[in-house]
């Protein structure tokens, strides 16, 4: 996902702020390595919002003090980028709370607050928003956060610019946990609103005494019913009021909610039914149409038996019970939470050797009275969407757009597909019918060992056309739909356009560097290959420097020109774990804006990706499968990362630029408009881009005398014994060091220097051995021969 903006405060007061930018990924990193605090007001104050400049008053107190000029305040909040939420009731667990939150598959992190304790859980619940809202539309999503976890956050978090504490104290735990465990995994809210939609799971924030007088209600379990939300939404539409009405009544009696919350469920229905159909329409549905509606489901006994008595019953089944009765068993299920529908069915199955098969087809039969045929549906489905428009492969779906890319479809978009078709083609659409239609579509699209991009090569897919290099000249030539394009730059092509302020901007950047021109050729060159659907010249590139170099903003600009949609975020650290390099599926670029200090590379895996050797990969929930990767990887760091290869094979492909310069208000070089103005020449930045990559095809890519020498310099740093070696330890032909005693003062030495990930003894003798140090024996004990180490003086022999 695209980088994050949030507020840290840097100071209680609110007087003092820093604007930070990161993605979604890096932030949660951010927030897991904070460091304990001696008190409260240590902690991290963080705010998942823009602020502006207006302060609010300066104001004298009675004491002569001064208070106010605070920037931390409502009237101040530009735009909200995530949602936050406060609980310290106490009871929910932090692990009780992310179970929750899956079960409607939100990306979200849940932090310890400092005045946390064992057995009293107190915590803070963050969430990013894919795109930034108003400041006035917060409040609807936290509102649906707080339905979501139940109803439990504290009502100081709908507060527009309350900010939050972040941190434990010295000695307590402190872990931060994600949904699914993983940060790249999930759905924003305004994701979920989009598919979805989220009032269904709105519920008020109260105060402790609104809840300790029970004035709240939960109703995202009725929601939980994909019939109730299509009724709900007929009755909001102002049709077919009233049958709907009965059929909502109904279900929501099935699923035990007392009269009360039936009237309050149904209140902002009645909202918008005046809305469609006038006020004397809302005032029956408040009135006595819901009343009777509520009273004639609990006549017909709609309400539901117990849990326990259905599961009782279950068990004293029998192979020889009557089918009537294991039927209505089955019947009573339905509306049961999962995880007991599941018991109950499994105590049906042991006791009657019945197969789950068989009940979910009672389930059914319960539901499509006309016994609709799935396999036609589906089959018409196709036929409606058009045969040579949508396949099904890598586990995915993916639709032929007029655009002119085959873009892969989210799971709950399929489902839209089958469900919106259904309406028009079938009588009542049932989830066990959306569910059973959509197997059979994935079933009759699906093309094994299908490939993608199997056009030319070298070709950048523009809004306009694909861009296709022909005798070292780039033609636009139309969108083809069997070139199987699956990425698109969001840049139309322009021959003529230009790009002089980011001229400007690479000149700037290298200033006074001897090989200033070479760097900025290097970068463009690497900026037209990261944009080519394959990775056939197996480099990589990482930026070195610390902040305000203009690293960031180049970065920004190669996001833009790539497209967020064809940009991933994983870490390199990250490359040996399949969920992690999934993302890089069908991608053009992965930027890292900072690897983490002390890292260490999974240089195995970095170097398929580099190469776009097939690697076996898994999104959650889905099946594993062979993903050719050609995302262009690009790093930014201010310390280079460890290494376990120091082999060629990995520092060849390696472009290392420094940033030298640094870009500072005070220096008078700044420019805090330059963002906005480089992204107005995307065009003509391609067109350099470009240029620069087929220069490179024809006479070789750049390697400024700079960027060797910072790749040998890495190649040394990377390499923790050579450094180690050339840190701590003298060459000396007759020197000994026990082993033990040598590889203690490399394990000192890297925590010294902030290396988390270290080699095994033996990897560090072998390693010892290369650098053409010897492993000798004499009377019966073992040494390293050829070199002292000052760490390792006491019982190491040495010398």
């Amino acid at each position: 996902m695209t980088a994050m903006h949030y507020t840290l405060w840097l100071n209680n007061s609110g007087t003092k702020k820093a604007d930070k930018r990161q993605t979604w990924p890096e932030f949660c990193q951010w927030l897991q390595d904070l460091p304990p605090a001696k008190v409260k007001d240590d902690c991290k104050l963080i705010k998942l919002a823009r602020f502006g400049e207006t302060r609010t008053p300066l104001r004298t107190n009675g004491d002569g003090s001064k208070s106010g000029n605070s920037l931390r305040h409502n009237a101040n909040v530009l735009e909200v980028t995530g949602i936050e939420g406060d609980y310290d009731s106490e009871v929910m667990t932090p692990e009780q709370a992310v179970a929750l939150l899956e079960q409607h598959q939100l990306k979200a992190a849940i932090a310890p607050t400092f005045s946390a304790r064992p057995g009293a859980p107190r915590w803070r619940v963050l969430t990013p928003l894919t795109t930034a809202i108003k400041p006035a539309e917060r409040l609807r999503y936290v509102e649906a956060l707080n339905g979501m976890l139940g109803g439990v956050l504290a009502h100081e978090s709908k507060t527009l610019s309350q900010s939050y504490y972040i941190g434990v104290p010295e000695g307590a735990a402190y872990s931060v946990l994600h949904t699914f465990d993983d940060p790249e995994e999930g759905y924003t809210l305004d994701e979920l609103d989009m598919l979805d939609g989220i009032d269904q799971h709105r519920q008020p924030l109260t105060t402790k005494k609104q809840k300790e007088n029970g004035e709240r209600g939960s109703f995202s379990d009725a929601f939980d019913d994909t019939d109730v939300r299509d009724w709900v939404e007929a009755i909001c539409s102002g049709e077919e009021v009233h049958p709907n009405v009965v059929r909502v009544a109904g279900r929501l009696v099935a699923k035990g909610f007392k009269d009360d919350d039936i009237r309050l469920f149904f209140h902002p229905l009645a909202d918008r039914v005046e809305d469609e159909r006038g006020k004397e329409r809302a005032e029956l549905l408040r009135g006595k149409e819901l009343d009777d509606a509520i009273a004639s489901a609990r006549a017909k006994g709609y309400a539901p038996r117990a849990y326990a008595e259905i599961l009782a019953d279950a068990q004293k089944l029998t192979k020889e019970s009557d089918a009537d009765a294991v039927d209505k068993l089955v019947a009573e299920t339905i509306p049961l939470k999962a995880i007991q529908k599941r018991q109950v069915r499994q105590a049906i199955k042991k006791a009657t050797g019945l197969p789950f098969s068989v009940m979910e087809e009672a389930e059914r039969a319960n539901f499509d009275d006309e016994g609709t045929d799935d396999l036609q549906q589906a089959r018409a489905l196709v036929d409606e969407i058009g045969h040579n428009n949508v396949i099904g492969a890598d586990t995915f779906v993916w639709q032929w757009r007029d655009t002119g890319v085959w873009q892969k479809q989210e799971d709950r978009t399929v489902k839209q597909w089958v469900q919106h078709h259904l309406a028009d083609n079938a009588d009542g659409v049932k989830k066990s019918l959306v569910d059973s239609v959509t197997d059979l579509f994935r079933t009759e699209i699906f093309r094994p060992h299908h490939r993608f991009d199997v056009g030319p090569p070298e070709c950048v897919n523009t809004l306009n056309g694909e861009l296709v290099l022909v005798n070292g000249q780039w033609q636009l030539m139309p969108h083809d739909r069997e070139h199987y394009r699956t990425t698109q730059i969001p840049v139309e092509y322009d021959p003529k356009a230009q790009a002089p302020r980011f001229i400007q901007f690479m000149a700037e950047v290298f200033k006074g560097d001897s090989d200033a021109a070479d760097k900025a050729q290097s970068l463009l060159e690497m900026i037209g290959y990261t944009l080519m659907a394959h990775c056939r010249h197996e480099r990589f590139i990482i930026m070195v420097g610390t902040g305000a170099n203009g690293k960031s903003v180049l970065l920004s600009v190669l996001e833009a020109l790539a497209g967020v949609d064809n940009v991933a975020g994983v870490q390199p650290s990250q490359f040996d774990r399949s969920f992690q390099r999934a993302h890089l599926h069908g991608k053009l670029a992965n930027i890292v804006t900072e690897i983490k200090q002390g890292e260490m590379i999974d240089d195995a895996s970095l170097k398929g990706i580099v190469s776009g050797e097939p690697t076996t990969v898994e999104h959650k929930f889905k099946d594993p499968f062979v993903m050719r990767p050609f995302a262009t990887c690009w790093f930014g760091t201010n310390h280079m990362p460890h290494t376990r290869d120091f082999s060629d094979a990995l520092f060849r492909r390696a472009l290392v630029v420094e940033f030298n310069n640094k870009f500072k208000p005070e220096l008078g070089n700044c420019d805090p408009q330059l963002k906005d103005k480089l992204m107005t020449e995307l065009p003509g930045i391609l067109s350099l881009a470009l240029d620069a990559y087929a220069d490179a095809l024809q006479h070789g890519f750049t390697m400024p005398e700079s960027c060797q020498q910072a790749r040998e310099k890495w190649r040394l740093e990377a390499d923790q014994v050579a450094q180690f070696v050339d840190d701590e330890c003298v060459p000396d032909p007759a020197g000994r060091i026990k082993p033990q005693s040598l590889f203690n003062a490399y394990v000192e030495w890297a925590q010294d220097n902030g290396i988390h990930k270290r080699l095994t003894q033996k990897s560090f003798g072998d390693r010892l051995v290369m650098l053409g140090f010897e492993r000798k024996k004499s009377d019966g004990t073992r040494y390293i021969a050829g070199l002292k180490c000052q760490r390792a003086v006491i019982g190491s022999f040495n010398g």
